[in-house]
């Protein structure tokens, strides 16, 4: 596999985690208002 390819998944991967993040921290507080 080629350093763009490889680099390509980190970012990728780092962009799901922060999205995964996100919606997680919107559902706490979501409930909490709840």
């Amino acid at each position: 596999m080629s350093k763009k390819g490889i680099r390509a998944l980190v970012y990728v991967s780092l962009a799901s985690i922060f999205i995964w993040g996100a919606a997680g921290y919107l559902v706490v507080q979501a409930v909490q208002v709840m």
